[in-house]
């Protein structure tokens, strides 16, 4: 019986650059966080005394951008933690194949 292609070869997986993707998604997150911080008190400034249509239009449009901002903030962080849970997989994944070899199991050649 043949071993099917994949099984019992190396995990290929740079975890060091998946935690410098996951840091940087997460910095990421915080520019925008701050940016909408920032962006508010602007905004409250700018608000100040200003009536009419225009007025409307600019509350409309902040809104959409701080939704925009916040959606893309959370996205970023929820993208940095499935990295971080990808690195714990490919380790696991790893240390079993190992654990496999060590016990006679299939054996493929070292890649990573």
């Amino acid at each position: 019986m043949t071993t099917p292609a994949g099984i019992g070869t190396d995990v290929r997986f740079d975890p060091a650059a998946a935690e410098a993707a996951a840091a940087a998604c997460e910095a990421a997150a915080r520019r925008l966080d701050d940016a909408r911080s920032a962006r508010a008190t602007t905004a409250a400034t700018t608000r100040d005394g200003w009536e009419g249509p225009h007025r409307a239009t600019f509350d409309d449009h902040i809104a959409q951008l701080d939704r925009a901002s916040q959606t893309l903030a959370a996205e970023l962080r929820t993208l940095a933690t499935e990295m971080r849970a990808a690195i714990l997989t490919a380790a696991r994944e790893q240390q079993a194949l190992d654990a496999r070899r060590g016990a006679g199991g299939p054996a493929g050649p070292r890649i990573a």
